[in-house]
C-alpha cells in the first residue's frame, strides 16, 4: 500500500464511490431486468424450435437404428 501514494489512493477512492453509487441507482437493477427478460425469452424460442423438430418427422438427423 505504501507505493500507491496519496493521489493514487485518492483515485481509487473516487472510484470506488461512484461504483457504489451506481449500484445503488435503479439503472442496474433494469438492465438485470432486461437482461432477464431476453434469457427467458430466448429459452422459450430454443423449447418452441426443439419441439417443432422433434414433432415434425424429420429423419435427416443421425440414429441408431
Amino acid at each position: 500500500m505504501g507505493k500507491l501514494g496519496g493521489g493514487s489512493l485518492f483515485i481509487v477512492g473516487i472510484l470506488v464511490v461512484i461504483l457504489g453509487a451506481f449500484i445503488q441507482s435503479g439503472i442496474v437493477e433494469t438492465l438485470l431486468n432486461i437482461a432477464g427478460f431476453l434469457i427467458i425469452a430466448i429459452g422459450v424460442i430454443a423449447a418452441i424450435v426443439g419441439l417443432v423438430q422433434m414433432l415434425s418427422g424429420d429423419k435427416q438427423g443421425s440414429s441408431d437404428f
